[in-house]
């Protein structure tokens, strides 16, 4: 009866405004999620700046590696997975389901190329410039790629996992972003970047702050997680309505 659809309508209605409200909500307390590492971070190093943390020139701490500039001759079909941009996501995974190999018995060619649990890449060029991944895990045998930057610190000056979020913070991506070359596509090398001057703590007060950071990472990704269920139950349930609307269940 026409009556009995106006009434499921208007009751679909009223949910799915609901509904939306909450999806809404959810997607701005995700986004405050994602923004608390890049706030602390932003906070952190400013606070640093008026602190009076030591103002030293990259190289004078830490160093660039770019990787082999592989010709399209140098694959094949499987063999060591070589490290590109496209496989350096930001976060602290490699993505290499598509990659492009070289062949095995070329490892020791490249043994000053190779990436290991531990290592600190950025993005050299394009459209992630900039864009930092911490390789967790261990991935075997990996080859870098020359558009991406291996870093290393110098052990008595500074932490890998402080450098990390050094690269992350705003005052250095703003420096970078001052010395990019821009031809074709923006791009950045190894002089450019160890000659940029940057703020560095003592090797204790460094320990705090990636301390304080890491955790802060740990609870911003539990939360990030949390909406993201969240948000997708709230879509499903869009689903679950109207199915129920056409079973007569309203």
């Amino acid at each position: 009866p026409l009556e009995e659809q106006k009434r499921i309508v208007s009751k679909i209605d009223g949910l799915f405004d609901k509904i939306d409200k909450a999806i809404f909500l959810t997607e701005e307390s995700l986004k405050q999620a994602k923004n608390l590492l890049p706030s602390a971070v932003k906070k952190l190093f400013e606070d640093g700046e008026t602190k009076g943390w030591k103002k030293l020139k990259f190289k004078d701490f830490a160093s660039l590696r770019h990787g082999h500039q592989f010709r399209k001759y140098d694959y094949v079909d499987n063999g060591i997975p070589v490290v590109k941009i496209g496989q350096c996501p930001p976060g602290n995974k490699l993505d290499l389901t598509k990659c492009n190999f070289i062949d095995k018995s070329r490892e020791s060619e490249f043994s000053n190329d190779l990436i290991f649990k531990g290592d600190l890449l950025m993005a050299l060029t394009g459209g992630t410039l900039g864009k930092v991944t911490w390789v967790k895990d261990d991935y075997g045998v990996v080859v870098q790629n020359y558009r991406v930057g291996n870093f290393f610190t110098d052990q008595k000056l500074s932490s890998k996992r402080f450098l990390m979020y050094a690269l992350l913070s705003p005052i250095f991506q703003t420096l970078m972003y001052s010395k990019i070359n821009v031809a074709a596509q923006p791009n950045i090398g190894k002089e450019e970047i160890e000659n940029l001057e940057f703020i560095l703590p003592s090797l204790e007060e460094q320990s705090k702050v990636v301390e304080r950071l890491d955790d802060l990472t740990f609870k911003a990704k539990q939360t990030q997680s949390k909406f993201e269920e969240q948000l997708t139950y709230l879509k499903n349930l869009k689903s679950s309505i109207l199915s129920k609307a056409f079973a007569g269940e309203l």
